[in-house]
C-alpha cells in the first residue's frame, strides 16, 4: 500500500451502470478545437460525453460534477460493447465516434445544434453517419490504416476491424464492407490491436499464444463472399491463417497496449501474473512478474512543458491493481506509487483544459475520475533537499530518541496503551424467520412425498449491511439433512451501509431424520478502505413444523401400541420435579392430533414417512413423568431434545427450576446394533471397491491385448476379446451402480448413528444429572457430525475420544498426560467396553469435569511439588558448588544464598501444607 493518494481534480459517480475495457476514449470530437472531451459507452446502452471543468485550485465541493460537463448523453437500444474515435468518414476530417453493439457497428458525429452562444450555452447532438450489421456477435474492434495506404491530401485513412466471438475479423472501409476472415484456434477471444509499423493485427489465441497476422495475409488468404441478391446469409470460403510471429504466454491475458516512438514499436501485453513487453517481430525486450492482480493497463508519452512530445529510449506506462493502487512505470521500475479510490478497469493519460498528464480512471459501476498524483519524491522537493544540506544536530536526535524509548516502555506497561478494542462492527447479518410456511415450489425437487399434506417449505429473509464498507461478500448457508437451502451460495460485490436482502428458501429433500434444526451462515469478506479479510457468522433455528406435523388422531394413537409388537415399540421416560403440562401448550403444532378423551397425549410424524409415528404421552395421575416412544431410537433424539428445550423454556419464564431424571436402562443394545449395521456397511463398500478396480483392471488388460492385436500386420482372432471386454464392461457398470447404491444407505445409516448417540448422550446428561460442560465434553467425543472419511469412521473416531475421555478426565486418572490414537478398525463389542466401563465410573460416583474442591487440591499439590524441587536444586547447588572449591586458584563470586526469593526454613515447617512431607527431603548432611 503506498503512503501517498492521488488527488482529485473531477469527478462523477456511477449511475448503476456497468462499464469494462473499451467504454472509455478521451479524444478531440469537435467541442472545442483545442480541448479534449471524455466519452463513454456502458453495457446498459447509455453514451455520454463530457467536457469537465477542471482547477486544481477548487475546493473539494467545486471538484464534483456540475450539470453543464455533461454536454451530450443518448441512450442506444443494445448494450455498448466498445467506442472508438477516429477518422471514420470519408467525406470529413473530422473525429467520429464508433460504438460497437452486439450485432451492429454504427458511427457518428458531434455536431452543435445553434450557431452561436445563448442562455443556457452550446447544445450538442450526435449525428448519425451509417451503419453496419453485423453477421455474428461482436467482441471488439480496433482502428487504423490498414493496408497503408493514404486518403486526400496525404493524410492517413481509418478503418475498422471488428472481431465477433468465434474469432471471425471483419474489415470496414468507411461505408463498405471490405473482407472478412477466421482467425485459427479462437474458442474464447481476446483483445486485439493494431501495429501501424508492419501493417499487422496482433492478438492472443485460446492457447494462450501470442499471435501477429500481417493485413496483406488476411486480404489474400482466399476468403471470399459470395452474396446473394436475396439478401442471405454469406457463403465463406477460405483457408486456414498462418501467423507472421507467435510466442507462447502462458497465461490469460487483460489487455494489449501498442506504442510507436522514435521509430520503435512495442507490444506490451497484461498478463494475470506478468507483464510482457515485445517489438514488433515477437521477440521478447522485458518481463516484469506481479505479486499482485492488474486490472488495467496505460502507455503514455512524456509531454513538455510546451506540450510537444520527449523522445527517450523508455517506455512509461502505469498499472492499476484489484488492491485499489496505481504504479507508475518507467520500463520494468517502479517509479511511484499512489492508492486510488476504487479499481479501474480502464485508465488513460491524457490532456484535458490544458492540463498536461491528468489521469481519467473508469470503475466497473461507473465511477468517472481525473485525478493527478499530488506529490513529488524526496529528491525532487527542494524544501527536503534544503532540509537536507543542514549540519545534523545530535542532541535533539538523543532526546527524541530518549523521548520515543520512554514511550515505548510506557506502552508496555500499560497494555490499555497498547490493545484498543477496534469499534468496527463489520459486516452484520440478521435473519428474518416467518411464522408461517410455505407450499414447496414445483421448481424446487425433493425425495418425499406425502399422501396427505404437500412438502413445505419456508422462506426466510436475510439482510446484510456493513457501516465501514465490505467487497467480496460470499455468503455460504450450511444445514443439516434433509433440510437445503435455495440459494446455498451468495456472492455480492460490495455492501455499505444500505441494507441488502437476499431470500433463502429452506425444505426437506431427503430421506435421512431430522438431526438438527440449526442453520448457520458464515460469510467471508474484506474491507474497503485496508483490504483486510474478516468472517462473520449468524446462527439460528428453524421451526420443527417444517420437518414434522400431526400424527394419527383417535383410536389410531391408542391401537398402534397394541399393533406392535413389544420388541419393534421403543420408548424413554423422563422424570421431572414439576407436574406434569398440558402437551398442546409445549407442542402447539401437534394440536390437531390432541383429543381430551384419549388423556394427555399427542403424536407426531416426519414428513414423507408416515409409518413412522411417535408418541408423546404425560403421566395422568399428574406427576412429573412424559413418556415418549416410536418404532426406532433415531425417530426419538429431535423430538425429545425439543421437549428437554421447550419445558425448560416453560418454567424459566415462571421463575421455576426444572430438574430432569432418567431412571430407566440405557439403550446401549440398539446403539451396538446400529453400529453393526454402520460397520457392515463400511465393509462392503471397501470390498465393492476392490472388486471394482480389479475389474477395471482386468478392463485395461483386454484393451491392450486388443490393441496389440490390432496392430499387427497379420491380425488374428480376437478370442472372444470383444465379448469379454462387453462383459467386464457391463460388471464395471453394475459394480458402480451398487456402490452408489450402498454409498447413499451408508449416509442414511450414519445419520441414524447420530442420531441415536445424540440421544445417548441425552440420557446419560438426565441419569447422572450432568452439568452444562459435562454434556458438551460428551456430546463432542460421542457426536461425529463430519461423517466417515477414506480413513477412519465412525467407530474409531469415537472410540479414540472416549477412551481418552475416560483416562484423562477422571478423578484416579486426571495426572495423565497420553492420548488414544486413532486406530482402525474398530468393531463394535470394543466400543460397547468402553461405553460400559464409562459408565461405570459414573456409577461410582466420579465425575467428568473436575469440582472445585478438585481443582483446588490439585492446584496445591502442584504448588508443593515445584517448590519443594526449587529448594532441592538450590541447596544441592550451594552445597556442591562449596565442595568443589580450589584453593590455588582464583576464588569465584559468590552469589548469596536465597537469591531465588524461596520461603525461609521456618516458614516451610510452620506451614500446613508441608506437614505430611518427608523431612528428610530438607535435612542436610553434616559434610
Amino acid at each position: 500500500m503506498s503512503l501517498f493518494k492521488t488527488r482529485d481534480l473531477w469527478t462523477i459517480s456511477g449511475e448503476n451502470d456497468l462499464f469494462d475495457q473499451g467504454c472509455l476514449k478521451v479524444a478531440n470530437i469537435g467541442v472545442n478545437k483545442n480541448l479534449n472531451s471524455i466519452i463513454t459507452g456502458s453495457y446498459n446502452g447509455y453514451l455520454r460525453i463530457y467536457n469537465p471543468s477542471l482547477n486544481k485550485d477548487k475546493n473539494e465541493s467545486e471538484k464534483s460534477f456540475k450539470g453543464n460537463d455533461l454536454i451530450c448523453e443518448v441512450s442506444f437500444p443494445s448494450p455498448i460493447i466498445q467506442i472508438e474515435i477516429g477518422k471514420f468518414n470519408s467525406m470529413s476530417k473530422k473525429n467520429h465516434v464508433a460504438v460497437l453493439m452486439p450485432r451492429k457497428l454504427a458511427v457518428y458525429e458531434l455536431t452543435n445544434t445553434n450557431d452561436g452562444n445563448v442562455e443556457h450555452g452550446n447544445q450538442f447532438k450526435l449525428k448519425f453517419i451509417y451503419e453496419h450489421q453485423l453477421e455474428r456477435s461482436a467482441f471488439s474492434m480496433c482502428k487504423g490504416p490498414f493496408g497503408g495506404m493514404t486518403g486526400p491530401n496525404s493524410e492517413p485513412h481509418e478503418y475498422i476491424c471488428v472481431q465477433s466471438m468465434d474469432g471471425t475479423l471483419s474489415i470496414f472501409e468507411y461505408e463498405s464492407f471490405s473482407l472478412s476472415c477466421f482467425l485459427p484456434k479462437v474458442l474464447i477471444p481476446f483483445p486485439i490491436k493494431y501495429i501501424a509499423k508492419t501493417d499487422c493485427f496482433v492478438t492472443v489465441n485460446s492457447s494462450w499464444e501470442l499471435e501477429v497476422y500481417s493485413y496483406q495475409t488476411l486480404a489474400t488468404s482466399g476468403k471470399t463472399f459470395e452474396r446473394q441478391s436475396s439478401g442471405d446469409s454469406s457463403i465463406v470460403k477460405s483457408k486456414r491463417i498462418q501467423p507472421a510471429y507467435s510466442y507462447n504466454l502462458g497465461e490469460s491475458v487483460i489487455d494489449i497496449e501498442v506504442f510507436t516512438q522514435n521509430n520503435n514499436c512495442s507490444i506490451l501485453v497484461l498478463g494475470e501474473r506478468n507483464l510482457f513487453c515485445f517489438n514488433e517481430m515477437c521477440n521478447l525486450r522485458f518481463m516484469k512478474k506481479f505479486d499482485f492482480n492488474p486490472s488495467a493497463l496505460c502507455v503514455y508519452p512524456l509531454i513538455s512543458q510546451d506540450g510537444s512530445i520527449i523522445n527517450t529510449n523508455t517506455l512509461n506506462f502505469l498499472i492499476t491493481t484489484h488492491s485499489k493502487n496505481l504504479f507508475v512505470h518507467e520500463d520494468v521500475k517502479v517509479k511511484w506509487a499512489a492508492q486510488l479510490n476504487y479499481v479501474p478497469v480502464q485508465i488513460c493519460v491524457a490532456k484535458i483544459n490544458e492540463i498536461n498528464g491528468v489521469i481519467v480512471t473508469l470503475s466497473e459501476d461507473g465511477k468517472l475520475e481525473c485525478s493527478y498524483l499530488g506529490t513529488e519524491p524526496a529528491f525532487l522537493n527542494p524544501l527536503l533537499k534544503e532540509e537536507a544540506s543542514k549540519p545534523f544536530n545530535f542532541e535533539s536526535a538523543e532526546q527524541e530518541y530518549r523521548n520515543l524509548q520512554s514511550q515505548i516502555k510506557n506502552a508496555i506497561m500499560n497494555t490499555g496503551m497498547v490493545v484498543t478494542p477496534s469499534r468496527k462492527t463489520g459486516l452484520i447479518m440478521s435473519i428474518d424467520v416467518p411464522s408461517k410456511l410455505d407450499v414447496l415450489s414445483r421448481n424446487l425437487e425433493t425425495e418425499l412425498t406425502d399422501p396427505i399434506d404437500p412438502i413445505p417449505s419456508i422462506n426466510c429473509k436475510l439482510s446484510l449491511k456493513c457501516m465501514e464498507g465490505a467487497q467480496n461478500v460470499r455468503v455460504v448457508v450450511n444445514c443439516k439433512p434433509p433440510l437445503v437451502a435455495v440459494p446455498d451460495n451468495i456472492c455480492f460485490a460490495s455492501i455499505n451501509a444500505i441494507a441488502y436482502e437476499q431470500e433463502i428458501c429452506f425444505y426437506p429433500k431427503t430421506q435421512h431424520i431430522p438431526s438438527s434444526l440449526d442453520v448457520s451462515i458464515c460469510a467471508s469478506y474484506c474491507y474497503m478502505a485496508n483490504g483486510a479479510p474478516r468472517v462473520a457468522e449468524c446462527r439460528f433455528k428453524l421451526p420443527l413444523k417444517l420437518v414434522m406435523k400431526a400424527g394419527q388422531q383417535g383410536s389410531k394413537v391408542e391401537n398402534e401400541p397394541k399393533e406392535s409388537s413389544k420388541s419393534q415399540i421403543k420408548k424413554i421416560t423422563i422424570e421431572t420435579n414439576r407436574s406434569c403440562v398440558n402437551l398442546t401448550e409445549i407442542f402447539p403444532e401437534f394440536a390437531a392430533s390432541y383429543i381430551p378423551a384419549n388423556g394427555n397425549v399427542v403424536s407426531a410424524q416426519f414428513y414423507g414417512m408416515a409409518s413412522m409415528n411417535i408418541i408423546i404421552q404425560a403421566a395422568k395421575s399428574g406427576i412429573g413423568r412424559y413418556r415418549l416412544q416410536s418404532d426406532n431410537y433415531e425417530s426419538l433424539w429431535l423430538i425429545s431434545k425439543e421437549f428437554v428445550t421447550r419445558l425448560n423454556e416453560f418454567y424459566t419464564k415462571q421463575s421455576q427450576t426444572l430438574e430432569f431424571v432418567y431412571q430407566e436402562n440405557l439403550p446401549t443394545e440398539d446403539l451396538r446394533m446400529i453400529i453393526d449395521k454402520h460397520l457392515d456397511l463400511r465393509y462392503r463398500i471397501e470390498n465393492q471397491k476392490e472388486h471394482l478396480e480389479k475389474s477395471c483392471s482386468q478392463f485395461r488388460a483386454v484393451q491392450k491385448q486388443m490393441l496389440v492385436k490390432f496392430k499387427d500386420k497379420s491380425p488374428n482372432s480376437l478370442d472372444n476379446m470383444d465379448a469379454l471386454l462387453e462383459a467386464t464392461y457391463r460388471q464395471i457398470v453394475t459394480l458402480a451402480d451398487t456402490l452408489i447404491d450402498t454409498q447413499k444407505e451408508l449416509d442414511l445409516v450414519t445419520n441414524c448413528l447420530n442420531c441415536t448417540s445424540s440421544l445417548y448422550v441425552l440420557l446419560i446428561s438426565m441419569a447422572f444429572k450432568f452439568s452444562k460442560e459435562s454434556m458438551e465434553m460428551l456430546e463432542a467425543a460421542m457426536t461425529i457430525q463430519s461423517g466417515d472419511t477414506s480413513e477412519y469412521g465412525w467407530e474409531e473416531m469415537v472410540n479414540a475420544a472416549v477412551s481418552s475421555m475416560v483416562k484423562f478426565y477422571f478423578k484416579n486418572s486426571r495426572d495423565s498426560t497420553s492420548f488414544q490414537q486413532i486406530k482402525g478398525p474398530v468393531d463394535s463389542s470394543k466400543i460397547e467396553k468402553q461405553l460400559k466401563s464409562f459408565l461405570a465410573k459414573l456409577e461410582s460416583g466420579s465425575s467428568l469435569v473436575p469440582t472445585r474442591k478438585e481443582k483446588t487440591e490439585k492446584e496445591t499439590g502442584e504448588m508443593i511439588r515445584n517448590n519443594s524441587e526449587r529448594i532441592e536444586k538450590a541447596a544441592y547447588e550451594y552445597f556442591d558448588s562449596g565442595s568443589r572449591k580450589n584453593p590455588s586458584s582464583k576464588e569465584p563470586e559468590k552469589k548469596s544464598f536465597g537469591t531465588t526469593k524461596l520461603p525461609t526454613f521456618e516458614e516451610l515447617m510452620a506451614s500446613e501444607e508441608y506437614q505430611d512431607k518427608n523431612e528428610s527431603n530438607y535435612e542436610l548432611d553434616d559434610d
